[in-house]
């Protein structure tokens, strides 16, 4: 016979079924939140801020970042960064001047602008500093004789990291010399309308 002895099936032990072993479930464990575990904070003051500021003639930078109007501690080590001339230029550039928000005074804008007299000259000190050398000239048109002053700083700043020395507790009483200070400041907020720096 050409019969087989047992006949194929076609249809399954049991019926397919689309439906799954449990509902799938669109909502999650627990309600996702849109608030962070802990406020991010966009200071600068997570790393530190800094202010560049020019103190008074012969004051050490300890006195000038201590007093009042910046409320800040003197970095030393900031201070010994200031040994090319773009570093000094960039310094220059964003440094306060302690005092001028009443005396009125402009803010140094570059060297041409603050160190009329010139910038390393001759060394009178071993950090970056300034002092200020005033000149009278006669006016050729005053009837009386009279004249004006003009005043010039002189800028110097060590050009090699081996030169900087002193810390800040340094004074240059002679010539009384302004220093170059960088200050941390607590608040990292626009202080006094200046660009304060992080570290």
């Amino acid at each position: 016979t050409n019969a087989p002895v047992i006949n194929p099936s076609t249809a399954p032990i049991a019926d397919p079924s689309t439906a799954p072993i449990a509902d799938p479930s669109t909502a999650p464990i627990s309600d996702p939140t849109g608030s962070p575990i802990a406020d991010p904070s966009y200071a600068v003051c997570a790393q530190g801020c800094y202010q560049w500021v020019v103190g008074y003639s012969s004051n050490s930078c300890d006195q000038t970042c201590g007093d009042p109007e910046i409320g800040g501690t003197c970095q030393q080590d900031l201070v010994e960064t200031i040994t090319t001339d773009t570093a000094f230029d960039e310094m220059l550039c964003s440094a306060y001047i302690l005092g001028s928000i009443t005396s009125g005074e402009e803010q140094p804008t570059g060297r041409a602008g603050f160190c009329g007299g010139g910038v390393n000259v001759w060394t009178f000190a071993t950090a970056p500093a300034a002092f200020a050398y005033q000149s009278y000239f006669e006016d050729p048109n005053d009837p009386n004789g009279g004249g004006y002053y003009v005043v010039d700083h002189y800028c110097y700043f060590p050009t090699a990291p081996a030169t900087v020395t002193g810390s800040c507790a340094t004074q240059y009483p002679g010539p009384p010399s302004q220093r170059f200070c960088a200050c941390a400041i607590p608040d990292c907020s626009n202080w006094n309308g200046t660009m304060l720096m992080s570290y």
